[in-house]
């Protein structure tokens, strides 16, 4: 369900240290207006995904920019990865969950357009593999 995975969010800015490594692109769509920030966090594991942003390996706040936000990650080792985004409306710093249905208020996106099926998405749904050269993965935030 949401409520479990999302309620618990609290998004601070930082970001892994990057070493070696290629750039990812995440080119967002689907942003509405310019207020508020993007949450976007970037995951080499299923744990945590997509709500703990703690147990993300890279995580990035962001101006929200409309139509389309474009977040860079540095740094990102080969293997497999998933990414996550939040459009936080309020700047409250974490994801608003709607109290009767447990669904976020704000809209969410994930990686490979990936959707949850009466929750979040699967790490499997939503990833993407990273090798020699830069990425760049587009997916759309919906409001739920």
């Amino acid at each position: 369900m949401w409520r479990a995975s999302v309620v618990g969010l609290l998004w601070v800015s930082g970001v892994a240290s990057a070493g070696e490594g290629v750039r990812v692109t995440l080119q967002i769509a689907g942003v509405t207006g310019t207020e508020g920030q993007l949450m976007i966090a970037l995951y080499d594991a299923p744990t945590g995904f997509p709500a703990d942003g703690a147990k993300a390996t890279f995580r990035k706040l962001t101006p929200a920019v409309s139509p389309v936000t474009t977040v860079v990650f540095e740094g990102v080792p080969p293997g497999t990865w998933a990414g996550f985004a939040v459009h936080d409306q309020n700047l409250n710093g974490v994801v608003d969950v709607r109290s009767v249905i447990p669904m976020p208020k704000e809209p969410v996106g994930a990686t490979r357009d990936a959707k949850g099926w009466f929750g979040p998405p699967k790490f499997e749904d939503a990833s993407f593999a990273v090798g020699a050269v830069d990425v760049i993965q587009r997916f759309k935030l919906t409001q739920l």
